[in-house]
């Protein structure tokens, strides 16, 4: 299972940590940058107010992951493509 960010492998160099937030597997390095215990796309559902620019850079699977954890249905999803 590799980091969900940079997707290096895990070993005992490489630690395993786990966003309190997505509870996705990050490593050591990656979770850091984002700073605390929440990776860099939490950090950003978090923030409040939201900004639609921050939001738009997210990746879908990013977005997916942070409703269903907040328990709101991802079905019948349809993203919209900016003009």
């Amino acid at each position: 299972m590799p980091c969900e960010s940079c997707a290096v492998q895990f070993s005992v160099f490489k630690r395993k940590r786990v966003c309190y937030e997505c509870e996705r597997y990050y490593c050591s390095g990656c979770l850091r940058r984002g700073g605390g215990a929440m990776c860099a796309p939490c950090r950003v559902l978090a923030t409040r107010p939201l900004s639609r620019s921050s939001i738009a850079h997210l990746k879908v699977r990013d977005l997916q992951c942070f409703l269903q954890r907040q328990n709101v249905s991802t079905r019948g999803c349809v993203g919209q493509y900016p003009p």
